[in-house]
């Protein structure tokens, strides 16, 4: 009996093992919350990869291009590619000689005029023969394929470095006619001064067909030096059909025909305006490509193709960043089409942020320009406009020996119409802003 109790009194004893419910209830817990995380990402990956596909389809309906493929042009004959001149041009002519461009630089910056430099000029105007002979005939080529292709993945890597010199080649060359243009133009020969401002608009106007944005920024900075170049020499500009010969040299003016053909050439933007939005949509689509890092589609095979919510934690803020870019550049690109610069910024999305995964991916592309695009297009544009009245002015003086007293009188003989201003603020262009004094203001 004794035993028994004695044994019973041991089993009452010995202690009862810890349950430990605690812990099968934070592991419940933490099942239920990793079973919720993986909900909520695929519910955003979901919600992201839906908002993108929207924004891609909205695009394709507005017919605007997004994947690579859709931007590569076809290739153009040798024969008609204005690229390949335009790099033989500046083969044969680039770097100048250092004093040579310092000399280019002081005359283009406006701080010294070819009379101060006339050695040096006639120096680089002579070396300058051959490349000024190739621009002219690439002036005369239906277009420019730089031979580079968006729709390779590395262009930014592959093609980079060659694609940025091609463009720096093209600014230095334009820079180099506009000091042999006014050089023709001090010396009596008022002819050759506006066959060379035409084909430094050309060049620009090639190298607008450049596929990165690189190319349409570094073609307006073009086409402003050539439109102040031509309003620098409107008043001056001897139009006649004749050879006038003088004690010292032989005057040659501009034909009629001549300038009034470089009037309506300055006055048509509209390539210039199309180039820009489709350099803008090719930014856009380089930035996508930046963003394929994360797993965001960036062909059209595999855009709107669902995915595991494993497959790349930041994928759908990649993917809502991208939806973010596509319609903020879409609108951006309307923007440009307004008639006035205060039209388009009222139209166009405020400033992209500079941080964040934008900002990471706006490193690798010129896109970060896109903010400022826009006061720069139209800027450009004011500048071709007035460069065209004034041309068109000095036209209706050497024809009538006398100003006219408003625009509308250069309506329709010279001028098909009065281009419009691009500033609401400034209001349209009357006759004082060409006129002053009595005479046609530079």
């Amino acid at each position: 009996m004794s035993r028994e109790h004695t044994n019973a009194d041991s089993v009452a004893r010995t202690p009862t093992p810890p349950r430990r419910r605690w812990l099968k209830r934070i592991g419940v817990v933490c099942v239920v919350v990793v079973v919720g995380l993986i909900g909520l990402r695929w519910w955003w990956g979901r919600e992201a990869s839906q908002r993108l596909l929207a924004e891609i389809n909205c695009c394709r309906a507005a017919g605007e291009p997004i994947f690579p493929n859709d931007f590569d042009a076809p290739l153009l004959p040798e024969g008609e590619n204005a690229a390949l001149v335009i790099r033989e041009a500046a083969e044969s002519l680039l770097p100048l000689p250092r004093e040579l461009g310092k000399v280019v630089d002081e005359i283009i910056r406006q701080r010294a005029g070819v009379e101060q430099h006339r050695a040096e000029v006639l120096k680089i105007v002579e070396t300058s023969a051959e490349a000024r002979a190739l621009i002219r005939k690439a002036r005369s080529m239906p277009g420019a394929d730089w031979g580079y292709r968006l729709s390779d993945l590395n262009v930014l890597g592959t093609a980079g470095p060659s694609a940025l010199q091609d463009v720096s080649h093209s600014r230095s060359l334009a820079r180099i006619l506009l000091v042999a243009a006014t050089h023709f133009h001090s010396g009596g020969n008022d002819a050759e001064a506006v066959e060379t401002l035409r084909d430094a608009l050309a060049l620009a106007g090639h190298t607008a067909e450049h596929p990165l944005q690189i190319g349409q920024l570094s073609s307006i900075a073009m086409t402003e030096l050539t439109a102040r170049a031509a309003k620098g020499i409107a008043p001056g500009l001897r139009i006649s059909e004749s050879v006038v010969a003088t004690r010292s040299a032989q005057v040659v003016p501009a034909t009629e025909g001549q300038v009034r053909a470089f009037v309506a050439e300055l006055l048509d933007d509209g390539a210039a305006k199309e180039a820009l939005i489709r350099g803008m949509y090719g930014e856009r689509m380089l930035m996508l490509q930046i963003f394929g890092q994360f797993g965001v589609a960036v062909t059209e095979e595999s855009a709107g193709r669902s995915h595991s919510p494993l497959a790349h934690p930041l994928r759908p803020l990649c993917e809502l960043e991208a939806a973010r870019i596509l319609r903020n550049v879409s609108v951006q690109a309307a923007a440009v089409r307004e008639p006035t610069l205060e039209a388009a910024q009222a139209r166009a999305p405020g400033p992209a942020p500079a941080g964040g995964l934008s900002g990471y991916a706006r490193l690798f592309s010129s896109m970060s320009a896109l903010d400022r695009i826009l006061p720069l297009h139209y800027r450009s544009l004011a500048d071709r406009r007035t460069a065209g009245i004034a041309l068109a002015i000095r036209v209706y003086q050497a024809r009538t020996g006398k100003l006219p007293e408003t625009l509308n009188e250069l309506v329709p003989d010279i001028l098909s119409s009065v281009p419009a201003s691009p500033y609401e603020i400034t209001g349209e262009y009357t006759i004082d802003d060409f006129v002053g004094a009595g005479r046609l203001m530079p």
